[in-house]
């Protein structure tokens, strides 16, 4: 990261296989267990995607709309990322997926959040939440445990 470019990078390793990961990343009814409330997506390079947030408090529900910029089955999903706050650019979200072990070394980075305190503002704001659903991605693909509903109140599948 340099200061011009502000951008969140995490790396959490998942005791799933990358095809489990990679499906769970890009299937609509498989994202909706453990990330969003619901989802459509195409995940091929230029395929529309919608993500929804629903909170039993409304005033926290979300929506994102956006194009997948590349799909490469079991290693690494891309797509575009409207940041908040507004106003904020037009960002990149990557899942980069690498086996280790039994187990998939899952990183993200979601870059493009721009420069100054704008920047890093926007980054911060997308900093907790890509903490919680990474960590949620693993316990539900380990363990089978979604953690959406109690702890951040979110309506779930």
């Amino acid at each position: 990261m340099t200061e011009d470019n502000y951008a969140y990078e995490k790396t959490v390793v998942v005791q799933a296989a990358p095809g489990t990961v990679y499906a769970a990343l890009t299937e609509a009814d498989r994202l909706q267990r453990w990330f969003l409330s619901r989802a459509e997506t195409d995940p091929r390079p230029g395929g529309a995607l919608r993500f929804d947030w629903e909170f039993g408090d409304a005033a926290q529900n979300g929506k994102q709309q956006g194009q997948f910029l590349e799909t490469v089955p079991d290693q690494k999903v891309s797509y575009t990322w409207e940041a908040r706050p507004a106003p904020a650019p037009l960002t990149t979200v990557t899942f980069t997926l690498l086996p280790e072990g039994d187990g998939t070394r899952v990183s993200l980075a979601h870059t493009g959040f721009g420069a100054g305190d704008e920047g890093r503002a926007s980054r911060d704001h997308h900093a907790g939440p890509w903490d919680f659903y990474l960590s949620n991605l693993k316990s539900y693909l380990e363990d089978g445990v979604d953690n959406r509903a109690a702890m951040l109140g979110q309506k779930t599948v």
